[in-house]
């Protein structure tokens, strides 16, 4: 039995120094903010762009945890569960301290285990091991809809080119002609109301089943399967809204995510639910060192499916060399020397 507790910080500065600067030339800029319309100045307009990440966020991650192991003749048992209380912070405390949390009866965790001594010789074992695991949320969901992720506009009339070289965040000649209170248009605001009130943690389960089998005094056999299957997982489903981003962070196919957010002429259409399933075989054949030789070898056969390749984006087509962006969908063998028991 046991307990822990992870401290997440993410303290971020990265903002585009003095702002970045546009320029419309002899344009016109409509407002979206009611009884605004256009205007423009004498060589037309110019935005200046709060853009960046700035802020600081911090959670813990409690967890509970109780796990024994049982011998009965030749069976061996491993049972355990994991609890998980977990809070996903804002960056605007000001305006609500955590945007998610998930408690302990949220993120249940059994771990489940057993070998099985076939003969009561010790030469030839089955086991078999059945686990469910839980990802922590990534804070780039609070950066971007929580307040961390600053996207701030500035519409200006422009009146004079001479001023071109010196508009920056802190100079805003012309005039205003975005037309709110603020003097700016938000394209990042904190948005509290666009996570699902059923949302669940991210998860996958685990199988593992496997034989080891003696051969001879030196060597060992062993065969074990792996299947590994995510249950659900999280992301932002998003749409524009009078040009500006819109998100709601869901469960694909669950709950408020069930139909696409449409915002252009696409019909409406059912959300799928992810799919990613891992399925591989190892054969493996070691030999201990003996009569001054040894030996050691192991073929994989896998395949790793679905439609949800996870937080990386290898959906996107990118030169040789870059192998930090996982396959989706890919079926493969190898042979390889890797570690792996029969230990439940």
């Amino acid at each position: 039995v046991g307990t822990g507790v992870r401290h997440n910080v993410n303290d971020v500065d990265q903002l585009y120094p003095g702002g970045r600067v546009l320029v419309f030339w002899n344009s016109t800029f409509t407002s979206s903010v009611p009884g605004v319309g256009s205007g423009r100045g004498t060589y037309g307009y110019y935005t200046v762009d709060n853009l960046g990440t700035a802020g600081k966020a911090s959670a813990n991650i409690a967890h509970l945890y109780a796990q024994d192991q049982w011998t009965m003749g030749n069976l061996t048992l491993n049972l355990g569960v994991r609890f998980e209380n977990e809070k996903i912070p804002s960056f605007k405390p000001e305006i609500q301290e955590n945007a998610i949390e998930f408690g302990f009866g949220d993120k249940i965790a059994p771990r489940l285990g057993a070998a099985y001594d076939l003969f009561g010789d010790g030469r030839v074992k089955l086991c078999g091991s059945y686990g469910r695991y839980y990802d922590w949320t990534k804070y780039e969901l609070s950066r971007g809809s929580f307040g961390g992720d600053i996207w701030q506009v500035y519409y200006r009339s422009l009146d004079d080119p001479n001023w071109v070289p010196t508009i920056n965040l802190s100079n805003l000649p012309g005039r205003d002609l975005w037309g709110s209170a603020s003097g700016f248009r938000d394209r990042r605001v904190p948005n509290f109301e666009s996570v699902d009130p059923a949302i669940k943690p991210m998860s996958q389960d685990s199988t593992n089943l496997g034989m080891e089998y003696q051969v001879g005094r030196n060597s060992v056999l062993t065969v074990n399967y792996i299947h590994n299957n995510l249950v659900r997982t999280i992301e932002d489903i998003g749409l524009l809204v009078n040009g500006d981003e819109v998100y709601l962070y869901a469960n694909p196919g669950e709950g408020l995510a069930t139909n696409a957010l449409v915002s252009t002429a696409t019909a409406p259409f059912n959300i799928p639910k992810p799919k990613r399933q891992y399925d591989a075989l190892q054969l493996s054949l070691n030999r201990r060192f003996a009569n001054n030789w040894f030996f050691g070898g192991s073929y994989v056969y896998s395949r790793l499916y679905g439609n949800y390749a996870g937080i990386a984006s290898s959906d996107e087509v990118r030169a040789p060399g870059f192998t930090t962006f996982p396959i989706d969908q890919q079926q493969a063998a190898g042979l390889f020397r890797s570690g792996g028991n029969c230990n439940p």
